[in-house]
């Protein structure tokens, strides 16, 4: 079913308990985060990685030209070994200009929220809601409308069991109803807590929410 669906998506292209910290060493980290200073000492344990068509995946995001005059692509990251996705929607009204000066900061915060929560970010599964860079005349809401079937073909590949999506939900309620075995959450991006560093803590609820329901499942 997963590799037809994946087949399907080419030719298309073609055409809740919270927990508050596990030890002192984990309560300094998150005091540092929170405060700022998001030098992280956590220690992840290793876990076993499995074999998932990411590269197929890659291929169908690359040869994808359905919205003409988009700009770079964005690519897949991590193996998904430990059943978590990370689905990232940039906040509206963030300039390409923006985007690069805050993505080696975004990308060292993302890092550290998993950190945080004892998850190695390599192990995840990383992508992206739209799968371009947007042009001038490209509207977010149509984009996605053209990646949604590529999105649905990544989570039949990777199978997570849990995904946190990073940004507005909003775009992908309908398909979050396709999936019910998943479990889902809902944060800020990493950008907007750049922007918004009052709104870290709620993300802190948000990541201990995703925590104990990895220890109680």
């Amino acid at each position: 079913m997963i590799h037809s669906l994946i087949h399907s998506i080419s030719e298309i292209v073609s055409r809740n308990g919270i927990i508050f910290f596990r030890g002192d060493e984990e309560r300094r980290s998150l005091e540092a985060w929170l405060a700022g200073n998001v030098e992280s000492t956590v220690t992840v344990p290793d876990t076993d990685s499995v074999e998932v068509d990411k590269d197929r995946i890659r291929e169908i995001v690359a040869s994808c030209g359905r919205c003409t005059g988009a700009g770079e692509k964005k690519v897949n990251y991590g193996s998904g070994s430990n059943g978590v996705m990370i689905l990232l929607h940039l906040p509206e009204k963030i300039t390409t200009h923006e985007m690069k000066a805050y993505r080696s900061q975004s990308n060292e915060v993302l890092r550290k929220m998993l950190t945080a929560i004892q998850l190695d970010i390599d192990h995840c599964y990383l992508t992206n809601l739209i799968k371009c860079e947007a042009g001038a005349t490209h509207q977010p809401s149509r984009m996605f409308a053209e990646c949604a079937d590529i999105l649905r073909a990544e989570i039949a590949e990777i199978s997570p069991g849990i995904i946190i999506v990073m940004g507005s939900f909003g775009p992908v309620a309908k398909i979050s109803k396709e999936f019910p075995d998943i479990k889902w959450f809902n944060t800020e991006h990493p950008v907007t807590l750049i922007k918004n560093p009052d709104m870290k803590r709620g993300a802190w609820e948000t990541l201990k929410l995703v925590r104990s329901w990895l220890d109680g499942k």
